[in-house]
């Protein structure tokens, strides 16, 4: 029987080292923390009457729905096309100011959340193309202030979440993704509300 030459031997077992760092590092790498900051836009899902759905009444002085959002996420993807993903999100104070005549009332809503979430990932190269559907513990802040008297409320319940993304590595398992998100919540007095959040973030594979 031939014998192994010693080079030979030694150039195997660096392969063989190789490849096993190569798989070690792919299945170290399949998790990612990262953070997303954008513009959220609110609207009603049960509208009162003689309000639009985008959350600006007619008399309003003053509407801002189009907030400034953002979201904290971790995730682990169980193969290169399966994960999961958690989130916190704050999509950013909307409200308005309506002139009623006799004074100014003031109205905010807020929509924040923590979420899970299974993640669809669909690798293109160093590129990716994503989607996202879950549940969050989703809350819902509404406040109102007139002639200088406060009322406010916090509700929390189960929400749907729903997501997608289109991301591509730059630098050392750094990402740069662009993130839609949709997300609702409901307040004490059974209003419904819901935003979509347009964000753009970095993200890190480890």
């Amino acid at each position: 029987m031939q014998r192994i030459q010693p080079a030979v031997a030694l150039a195997l077992l660096a392969a063989l080292g190789g490849a096993a760092q190569a798989q070690t590092q792919a299945v170290e790498q399949r998790s990612y923390v990262g953070v997303n900051v954008g513009q959220s836009k609110y609207k009603w899902r049960n509208a009162p009457a003689g309000i639009a759905n985008d959350l600006c009444a007619p008399g309003a002085v003053e509407c801002d729905n189009k907030p400034t959002g953002f979201k904290l996420y971790a995730g682990h993807m169980f193969m290169p096309y399966l994960g999961v993903e958690g989130i916190y999100y704050h999509l950013g104070d909307a409200g308005q100011r309506i002139d009623l005549g006799f004074g100014v009332l003031r109205q905010d809503i807020r929509l924040t959340g923590f979420g899970l979430s299974v993640v669809g990932m669909v690798p293109l190269g160093r590129a990716f193309v994503a989607g996202r559907a879950g549940y969050a513990a989703a809350s819902a802040e509404r406040s109102d202030e007139f002639g200088g008297v406060s009322d406010g409320s916090t509700k929390s319940r189960g929400e749907p979440v729903f997501g997608a993304a289109i991301g591509a590595e730059v630098w050392r398992n750094l990402s740069v993704r662009f993130d839609w998100d949709r997300m609702r919540g409901r307040t004490q007095a059974g209003e419904k509300f819901e935003a979509d959040l347009l964000s753009l973030g970095v993200s890190y594979r480890f």
